[in-house]
C-alpha cells in the first residue's frame, strides 16, 4: 500500500521549493526490513525546523546602543530552515543578504500577519512575503523600506543539500 503518508501532509512537505527531499538511492529498506523502512520513515517525516528554535534579532542585545545591523553566521542541514524574526516600523529601511559557498542558501523574508503552524511532523509557514524575497525567488539579497509596523519573519533554507552561510541584517 503507498497511503502511508496523506495528501495533505505530502503536499506541505513538498510545498516549500527547496525542501531538500532527494532520489537518492544508494541506501535501501528491503520490504522484509521492518526496522530499516522504520528508521526510513522516521527520517522522511523528521521535523525540519522547531518552532522552539526561532530566534529573535535584537540589535541591542548584540551590539552597542544604537547599532542597526548584524551578521549572523548559521548552517542548516538538508530540508531544515532557521528562522529569525525582528521587530520594525512602517518606513524603516531594511537591507537582507545572504553569503553561502556555492551559493548554497537563501531566505524568504515575510511581512508582519505571518503564522507559525506545526502539526509535529512539518513546520508550515502562512504569509505573504515581502515582493522579491518570497517562496520562489531564491532571494540572496533584499533592500527596501517596510511597510507595516510589526514581526517580520527571516526564513533561510539551503538550495542544494546542507548550506553554511553568512546572514546580515541592517535597519534604519
Amino acid at each position: 500500500r503507498y497511503d502511508f503518508l496523506s495528501e495533505e501532509l505530502r503536499a506541505r512537505m513538498l510545498a516549500w521549493r527547496h525542501s531538500g527531499f532527494s532520489a537518492h538511492n544508494e541506501v535501501r529498506a528491503p520490504a522484509e526490513d521492518a526496522e530499516g523502512r522504520k528508521k526510513l520513515a522516521g527520517w522522511m517525516l523528521g521535523v525540519p525546523m522547531s518552532l522552539a528554535k526561532i530566534r529573535a534579532l535584537r540589535f541591542q542585545s548584540h551590539f552597542a546602543p544604537n547599532a542597526d545591523s548584524m551578521t549572523i553566521s548559521g548552517g542548516v542541514v538538508r530540508g531544515a530552515r532557521d528562522l529569525y524574526h525582528l521587530d520594525a516600523r512602517s518606513g524603516d529601511r531594511l537591507n537582507v543578504t545572504i553569503k553561502a559557498p556555492a551559493e548554497s542558501a537563501v531566505f524568504q523574508l515575510y511581512r508582519p500577519g505571518y503564522t507559525l503552524t506545526s502539526d509535529g511532523a512539518i513546520t508550515a509557514i502562512k504569509g505573504e512575503a515581502l515582493i522579491g524575497a518570497g517562496e520562489t525567488d531564491d532571494a540572496r539579497a533584499w533592500t527596501g523600506p517596510l511597510p507595516v509596523s510589526g514581526r517580520y519573519l527571516i526564513v533561510v533554507g539551503g538550495v542544494r543539500g546542507n548550506a553554511s552561510y553568512r546572514l546580515s541584517v541592517t535597519l534604519k
